[in-house]
């Protein structure tokens, strides 16, 4: 496959690749207990510089969490990563300024550029990438960093310390919360921050947190913006006269009876109706909206109906 995908020499450095562990711990440790570790990669110098520089600093971590992982003793089967000039839709490769990974169940690794171990907000953006992608947080994190040596063409990788996941919804890392109950309140907190990274309901008002980065002066978003962003994962697709909707709700059905032979059967045999359809699947049509006020956008709403278990 690799002989395939890439130039030859390519093909040799990879072969050649000298993965030159100097760690202090036995072969038993616990992972959290690794101190260092240096990488070769004299071998891969000649490709590496065919990248552009960007792509040069992601390669670079590719290849560090690579080894860091080999190092830590976690299988290694699949190929050394290499980035090489294909279409975007065809290989997607990993932009960030650092890495994530699972060490186990209850523990992350967190592996970035010595310059960044200090930038806790961006320690926490990192995390809220990867919690947004799987929906949970481990107990701990452990944070370690890497630094290339143009000279020696070698990466060295070092273990500096472990937090609980908690501490990064801190003002340490950036992380703020406010308990929003009206318009005006939310546009205020937007203002405070650049990512809005948790959302949920309280008894009354909407809980939200946001992440303030550092790094670089950053405009935060616009309730338009955020209006914007909403309706790009929410499309609504409603007809402007009752006719015209009344055309899409039809087809809308129809589509739904050509690809499901056992709601067929049930409309046939009068067990199912088509309101009931509509009202068990609120997303195969598009929700009532409210228009907000001077913004040039609408905010979606919809009410949830009783599952009746007609429709599947």
């Amino acid at each position: 496959m690799l002989k395939q995908l890439c130039p030859p020499f390519i093909i040799y450095a990879i072969i050649a690749m000298l993965w030159m562990p100097s760690r202090a711990i036995p072969a038993n440790s616990p992972v959290s207990v690794f101190a260092s570790a240096s990488i070769d990669i004299s071998n891969l110098t000649t490709f590496l510089s065919t990248l552009r520089p960007d792509e040069q600093e992601e390669q670079l971590r590719d290849w560090a969490l690579y080894g860091l992982r080999s190092d830590l003793g976690f299988p290694t089967d699949e190929a050394i990563p290499v980035r090489r000039p294909v279409p975007a839709d065809v290989q997607e490769y990993e932009v960030s300024p650092g890495r994530v990974f699972q060490l186990s169940k209850q523990e992350w690794g967190i592996l970035v550029p010595r310059e960044l171990l200090q930038n806790r907000p961006l320690i926490g953006g990192l995390v809220d990438r990867q919690y947004a992608q799987l929906n949970v947080l481990p107990e701990k994190l452990s944070l370690y960093t890497y630094s290339f040596d143009t000279t020696t063409a070698v990466i060295s990788i070092t273990y500096h310390h472990s937090i609980t996941a908690q501490e990064i919804f801190s003002a340490e890392f950036g992380y703020y919360s406010a308990s929003v109950s009206t318009l005006q309140d939310f546009i205020n907190f937007t203002r405070t921050i650049d990512d809005i990274v948790m959302i949920r309901w309280g008894s009354i008002n909407l809980e939200i947190g946001g992440r303030k980065y550092r790094q670089d002066s950053r405009r935060s978003l616009t309730i338009e913006e955020i209006a914007a962003l909403y309706h790009a994962y929410n499309p609504t697709d409603t007809p402007g006269n009752k006719k015209e909707y009344e055309t899409y709700i039809r087809g809308k059905y129809s589509d739904m009876l050509r690809k499901d032979k056992n709601l067929r059967t049930s409309i046939q045999t009068g067990r199912v109706s088509k309101s009931d359809c509509f009202e068990e699947n609120p997303a195969t049509i598009p929700a009532r909206v409210n228009a907000y006020p001077g913004s040039g956008y609408q905010l979606l709403t919809r009410s949830r109906p009783e599952h009746r278990g007609a429709c599947r």
